[in-house]
């Protein structure tokens, strides 16, 4: 009877792993977005911050509201990323962010509509890091707005994500709510940085999707959709805005 037990146990353990291992795998839905990864370099999004090119691009003198696509921060001050980014199994690239001192200013945002189903509930969802000093949560760090459009004028507010607590280099999965397509077939995306203070309020972005099912953390089960939800969300608000 004990070694039936063990085996039953067994059992059971080997298909709670199972599921577990599939609970955290990074892409639980297909994401609408295209280069949503960055694996596509600068394509497929636009933004008002100013774009930093190079091999490496020099984010060392890099002003307040700039940005580049690349596989590590190249910014001695910030957080390093030797083994790039978890969510682009391509190039490791991600979106490294010197925020802006403006709060209007766009951060990131689609450049066409992306076709949706209609009468559907979709997750608009972004995974992100601090980029202060190294394995420290960031003092100012960034308030990301996620915002959704049906024409591209009139902008609804999903949620305010504010990153305070973030350990630099902690990829952090963020889950606003979900919004319902109704008779919609298509939406525009974009995502703005509130926090105004210069220090501290850099980031990177190592995924962005829209999809039917949230994405999760890389070797996490949803870390910040239960407990870090409840802090990263305090700030959440819905309204329109033109």
């Amino acid at each position: 009877m004990k070694t039936m037990k063990t085996k039953q146990t067994a059992s059971t353990l080997a298909a709670f792993f199972a599921l577990a291992a599939g609970a955290i795998l990074p892409a639980s839905a297909a994401n609408l977005v295209l280069n949503g990864n960055f694996s596509n370099g600068f394509n497929n999004f636009t933004s008002d911050y100013t774009q930093v090119t190079g091999a490496p691009p020099n984010m060392e003198t890099a002003p307040a509201g700039s940005y580049t696509v690349f596989n590590n921060s190249t910014r001695p001050a910030w957080q390093q990323f030797p083994a790039g980014n978890p969510y682009n199994l391509t190039n490791q690239n991600m979106m490294i962010v010197n925020g802006s001192t403006s709060a209007t200013a766009i951060v990131w945002r689609t450049n066409a509509a992306i076709t949706v189903p209609i009468n559907t509930a979709l997750h608009f969802q972004g995974i992100v890091t601090n980029l202060f000093q190294p394995n420290l949560p960031a003092t100012n760090g960034a308030i990301l707005n996620y915002q959704y459009s049906y024409n591209n004028s009139a902008w609804t507010s999903l949620a305010t994500i504010d990153l305070a607590q973030n350990v630099s280099g902690t990829w952090a999965a963020t889950f606003p709510p979900t919004f319902n397509t109704g008779s919609e077939t298509s939406v525009w995306l974009r995502i703005r940085n509130a926090q105004t203070a210069a220090s501290g309020n850099d980031f990177a972005i190592g995924l962005i999707s829209l999809s039917t099912a949230p994405i999760p953390e890389v070797g996490t089960v949803a870390l910040f959709g239960v407990a870090g939800a409840v802090c990263l969300l305090g700030r959440r608000r819905n309204s329109r805005q033109a």
